[in-house]
C-alpha cells in the first residue's frame, strides 16, 4: 500500500514537471463543483503525442459526517473525426473514505460531440473490476456526462450529471459522488 502511494505521488509529479516545461502543450484547468463535492482537473493534450490526454485531479466530497477523497491520474489516446473525439485508456486511482483506503486501475473511454458552434455533449466512463481493485475494494466505477459551452476559445462552462461509486467488501456500495455539478474550465 505504502509503495502503491510513493509510485502515485511520483507520476503526479512526474506529469505535473513534464506538462510545466512542455510549450507545446495545450493545457486546462476545470473546476466542477456541486453541493457537497468538489473536483479539481489539470489535464495537458500533445504531451506525449498529438492524440493523447494525460491528466491528473483531486475530488473531496462531503456530507454530513461522511468525508471522501479520490486522487487519480489519467492517460487516453485517440483520434477526431469530424469535429467529434473518441479517447480510450486508463487512470490509476487512490480512493478514501471513512471505512476505505483503496487503490486500483481502471480503464476507460472519454468522448465528445460537437452539436453547434460552441456547444458541446461530453462524457466519460471508467470502471475497474475487483482483480484490478486493491485492499478491500471490489470495484470502481465512473460516470459522467456534461452539457459544454465555450463563449470564446479559453474558457469553457458546463453542466453536468456524476456518478462515482466504489463497492467494498462486506459492507456493499459508497457513492462518492452522484448528482449534478457546474463547471469551468479554462484553457491555456
Amino acid at each position: 500500500m505504502e509503495s502503491f502511494k510513493r509510485i502515485f505521488n511520483t507520476a503526479i509529479t512526474l506529469v505535473t514537471l513534464t506538462t510545466t516545461y512542455n510549450v507545446q502543450a495545450a493545457n486546462s484547468v476545470d473546476l466542477a463543483l456541486s453541493n457537497k463535492t468538489a473536483k479539481l482537473t489539470y489535464a495537458s493534450t500533445n504531451l506525449i503525442n498529438d492524440k493523447s490526454v494525460v491528466s491528473a485531479s483531486y475530488l473531496h466530497h462531503s456530507q454530513d459526517d461522511e468525508k471522501a477523497n479520490l486522487v487519480d491520474m489519467a492517460l487516453l489516446v485517440g483520434g477526431v473525426q469530424k469535429l467529434n473525439k473518441l479517447l480510450l485508456g486508463g487512470k490509476i486511482f487512490y480512493g478514501n473514505t471513512d471505512s476505505l483506503h483503496a487503490p486500483g486501475l481502471a480503464l476507460g473511454a472519454q468522448a465528445e460531440y460537437k452539436v453547434a458552434p460552441q456547444l458541446f455533449l461530453k462524457g466519460q466512463a471508467f470502471y475497474s473490476p475487483a482483480v484490478t481493485s486493491f485492499s478491500d475494494l471490489e470495484n470502481y466505477r465512473e460516470v459522467e456526462l456534461r452539457v459544454a459551452y465555450e463563449p470564446f476559445s479559453e474558457a469553457e462552462i458546463a453542466l453536468g450529471y456524476r456518478n462515482i461509486s466504489l463497492k467494498i467488501e462486506d459492507t456493499g456500495s459508497v457513492d462518492i459522488h452522484n448528482g449534478a455539478f457546474l463547471a469551468l474550465t479554462l484553457k491555456f
